[in-house]
């Protein structure tokens, strides 16, 4: 047996195993709300003999409950189902997401290169040109100011 087949008979058996926990709960959930529906303030006397049919007999509950067509064990059953299949689709798609890549990144990530950051992001400039702008925009007088008062200071 090949890995790929182990790993896909392990996932199967998981979800199998998973299926058949959560029918199980549904299974005793119906039981104690249809004992609270029948004995209502005297539930405290019967929860407990509910609880242990619930769990020791689920078959037995599950298809009786299934004939008589209990709409609560009917609607939860197929949610669980439904939430069971889709949480194995999405788990799997998930692992493919987060396969890292040589680059040591996780999805689509990956580092920007210098180029690629003044491509998408800044305006490559010389720095003379920058500093001659940054010259440009200051107000001669106040520099000359600046330096009268730092002058006299000293």
């Amino acid at each position: 047996m090949t890995d790929k087949q182990k790993s896909l008979l392990w996932g199967t058996l998981k979800y199998a195993v998973s299926l058949l926990l959560g029918l199980y709960l549904v299974q005793v959930l119906v039981s104690e709300f249809m004992a609270l529906s029948q004995y209502k303030l005297t539930i405290g006397q019967y929860a407990g003999g509910v609880a242990i049919n619930a769990l020791t007999h689920p078959f037995q509950n599950f298809f009786m409950y299934l004939n008589q067509r209990n709409p609560l064990l009917i609607i939860l059953s197929v949610v669980w189902v439904f939430y069971v299949i889709y949480f194995g689709l999405k788990r799997n798609q998930k692992a493919k997401d987060w396969e890292t890549a040589d680059t040591q990144t996780h999805g689509s990530a990956t580092w920007g290169s210098y180029k690629e950051l003044l491509q998408h992001y800044y305006l490559a400039e010389k720095t003379s040109d920058v500093q001659d702008e940054f010259s440009k925009s200051i107000d001669q007088n106040i520099i000359n100011q600046l330096k009268q008062k730092g002058g006299a200071e000293k």
